[in-house]
């Protein structure tokens, strides 16, 4: 894919009067005409594409919506799957707590967490997600707003 875009944007800037690479945005030709794109990274160092877009004001449009949502924190630009991020996130708080701490981290992760979300993208990850309680904890636990367990 990656050596597939080069290709395209060599062809393109060889073009005249080609607009390619102005705030990130590049051009592209399809069947349907020309279409727009823009590269971004993610966490883990790779790096991807949106492509797609009609007009490079759509284009522009969705990347900087993107880097807002990133900058906000709504959004973590990653492929990780929660799994792998918990071992990193075991791994990274072993140093700072206590042995008995780190047991109930590693047993709730993987009676709770792991189960739900392990194979699942963090990027993909909703708060509707870790909110849904049955997705975590067991069938018989209510919150307590819910009012008294029977």
């Amino acid at each position: 894919m990656e050596a597939r875009l080069a290709q395209l944007e060599a062809k393109l800037a060889a073009e005249p009067g080609a607009v390619s690479g102005k705030g990130g945005v590049y051009a592209y030709m399809t069947a349907e005409g020309r279409r727009w794109y823009f590269k971004y990274r993610h966490a883990d160092g790779s790096s991807s594409s949106k492509r797609g877009f009609t007009s490079r004001r759509a284009a522009l449009q969705a990347k900087q919506a993107l880097a807002e949502r990133v900058r906000r924190g709504e959004v973590k630009a990653t492929r990780e799957t929660f799994g792998d991020y918990w071992q990193r996130f075991l791994a990274a708080k072993k140093p700072y707590v206590t042995c008995g701490t780190l047991v109930d981290y590693e047993v709730h992760g993987r009676r709770r967490l792991l189960p739900a979300f392990g194979s699942k993208k963090l990027a993909a990850i909703e708060r509707a997600d870790v909110r849904h309680g049955s997705l975590i904890w067991p069938s018989w636990w209510r919150p307590a707003s819910s009012g008294p367990r029977p």
